[in-house]
């Protein structure tokens, strides 16, 4: 019927009239169709652009065809056509919808992966939420996030490495990372994780001085770089797994770049460079500074050989396992929530009980961002570290002390009306995308970091109400 000349001019005006500023795109989809009518559901399950254009010319179609009153046979089978093809177009229009969802949440998906901390297990990845707080998950299928990890992780051009890159740490767990954040994130972690480890040894070191006695590793340095590589597996598994990653050689070697800190090499001939290197540690400062914490007579060598034969305890008491700060940090922890626990059931009033159970909401949303090796201060001062990179201490203190004025001024004004069971990881992340947007935060260029330490204060902030 469209390709006889009155109907064809006819119904073309129309879709042209309706359609101000697109008459060539109505004109070449209008002739496509007149001139390949067969062919009409396969282009329509194959693009997303004409699903108005179909929609409006089998609506003037059925909109002449109503006013005829008796229909003929030809008449018939043309309203037919126009249903099949109405059926046709708004199921392909569904798929292409929900397709577009799809790719959407992949991108969110993308969005999130390339944010702090960087590295996710499968089980974060199911769990990761768009802004309106729904899961990804519900616009894809766990099939399908498998299926696009697999290609991410596995699919590359040639002399590159794919764009999505895996590692374990010593307790077979399994992280995903974009490539092009592990140098930025193995920088971080070596910063964070020095302050720790030189803190450890040091502290080690000084206790067994004072028991007078001696360790291999501080005289041997292959034994000091041994001791070094056992104190990073325990204080940062993720740095100790990403450096001994199989990928990390071939990391700077990869063609697609990456951002400046692609040109920093960990490797000299092939070889990971050693740890007192990599961690700008060395043995003998080490040493020095483990001693200078001892009473000093333990520099004199009479009263320490007399204080040696008195005071050294026996061999089976001596070099106990020390605890990590972290563990530490988690016994204080779990004490504080028993004593949060006692004072509310002792405790009838309503105020306390709403702010022992934000102190536990906050406690739980911390462990969605602080690693089990980690504690909140040590993370906070990671971040820090990077958002703030103003030089001179006075300068550096201020722009810190400002922005955690206005946290603590935006969670004070939040806490007012927040519910007991509304402090959660998702809700954190809302109230952190809304501070973002304060004016004074404008000008800090290092966005994720700051964010993640915004989430973070707002932790340490409500995990801290005074009672």
């Amino acid at each position: 019927m469209l390709k006889k000349e009155e109907h064809h001019d006819y119904f073309l005006k129309k879709l042209t009239v309706s359609n101000p500023g697109r008459e060539m795109i109505v004109k070449n989809f209008f002739n496509a169709f007149v001139d390949r009518p067969d062919h009409s559901l396969e282009t329509l399950s194959q693009t997303t652009e004409s699903f108005y254009l179909w929609n409006q010319l089998c609506f003037f179609i059925k909109q002449d065809y109503e006013k005829i009153k008796d229909y003929t046979q030809e008449d018939l089978s043309c309203l037919q056509a126009v249903y099949i093809t109405e059926v046709g177009a708004n199921y392909f229009k569904n798929q292409a919808a929900e397709q577009a969802k799809k790719e959407g949440a992949i991108k969110t998906l993308e969005t999130l992966m390339q944010k702090p901390p960087y590295y996710f297990t499968f089980e974060e990845i199911t769990k990761f939420t768009d802004q309106k707080g729904d899961l990804l998950l519900t616009q894809y299928t766990e099939e399908e996030l498998k299926d696009y990890l697999h290609k991410k992780t596995q699919e590359a051009p040639v002399q590159e490495l794919p764009e999505i890159l895996v590692f374990k740490t010593y307790d077979e767990q399994r992280y995903f990372i974009f490539k092009s954040k592990v140098l930025q994130l193995i920088l971080r972690l070596c910063t964070d994780a020095r302050i720790s480890v030189l803190d450890a040894i040091k502290t080690h070191w000084s206790e067994v001085l004072r028991q007078f006695d001696m360790l291999p590793e501080m005289k041997d340095q292959r034994a000091f770089e041994d001791r070094l590589e056992r104190e990073i597996r325990i204080q940062s598994p993720i740095l100790s797994a990403l450096l001994h990653s199989s990928f990390l050689p071939l990391l700077s070697y990869d063609a697609s770049g990456g951002d400046d800190t692609s040109k920093i090499s960990l490797f000299v001939n092939g070889q990971l460079l050693p740890y007192s290197e990599i961690l700008l540690m060395g043995r003998q400062e080490l040493l020095n500074d483990a001693k200078i914490m001892l009473p000093f007579w333990y520099s004199m060598p009479l009263i320490s050989w007399i204080a040696r034969m008195l005071l050294r305890p026996p061999k089976s008491k001596r070099n106990k396992k020390q605890k990590t700060r972290a563990e530490k940090y988690r016994e204080e922890e779990e004490a504080k929530r028993r004593e949060d626990e006692t004072t509310a059931a002792i405790s009838q009033n309503e105020a306390v009980s709403k702010k022992v159970a934000l102190r536990e909401a906050a406690r739980t949303a911390e462990q969605a961002y602080v690693p089990v090796s980690s504690t909140l201060n040590r993370e906070l001062d990671s971040y820090e570290k990077i958002w703030n990179q103003r030089l001179g201490s006075d300068v550096h203190s201020n722009l810190t002390e400002d922005v955690n004025s206005l946290i603590r001024d935006y969670i004070r004004k939040t806490l007012r009306t927040i519910k007991v069971d509304g402090f959660t990881p998702s809700r954190i992340e809302s109230l952190a995308d809304s501070l973002m947007n304060a004016p004074g935060l404008q000008k800090i260029r290092e966005r994720d970091a700051l964010k993640m330490y915004i989430k973070l204060y707002m932790v340490k902030l409500v995990k801290n109400i005074p009672m």
